[in-house]
């Protein structure tokens, strides 16, 4: 009679246990879904500044000197940076930090790209073919806005997942 009564209370408890893991489980899972969403809805402001600024830079060898190419270049970085720190404010989640490996992929394909274009505008500058640079810049222009929202849509996924 006494271990019917024990096992009864150890049963009890046990499915109180599970309601209550089952009730974080929800929770966390809430989370997710609310967090995603704020991911996946980047903001379009963001997106246009990164990839106007991003073109300057890839444009900046026009100017014909390596001085003003620098000075463009750390200048729109540090906005880039404030940027990003306004819309992580924002939005109370950061959106450049990757969350999984093909978040990670994305943000180092972009910037390798971002870096390549940049670095064939320095040459284009050297080599004196001006023209080319334009046709750089908007392309870096474009690569960045369609970087940027596929990196909101894979985090987003990948948060929703759990990675």
């Amino acid at each position: 009679m006494e271990s019917n009564t024990l096992n009864r209370m150890e049963s009890e408890a046990g499915s109180t246990e599970r309601d209550d893991a089952r009730a974080q489980i929800d929770l966390i899972t809430a989370d997710r879904q609310a967090l995603a969403q704020r991911v996946a809805q980047h903001p379009w402001w963001h997106t246009l500044a990164s990839a106007a600024i991003t073109a300057v830079i890839v444009a900046a060898p026009l100017s014909g000197s390596m001085w003003i190419v620098t000075l463009i270049s750390v200048l729109l970085i540090s906005a880039s940076t404030a940027l990003d720190k306004e819309c992580d404010k924002r939005m109370g989640v950061s959106i450049m930090k990757p969350v999984g490996r093909r978040s990670l992929a994305i943000v180092i394909t972009l910037v390798t790209v971002e870096v390549a274009l940049f670095g064939a505008s320095l040459g284009i500058m050297f080599s004196e073919l001006s023209g080319s640079i334009a046709l750089n810049s908007a392309l870096a222009a474009v690569v960045t806005i369609v970087g940027l929202r596929m990196l909101s849509r894979t985090m987003a996924q990948e948060i929703r997942h759990g990675r």
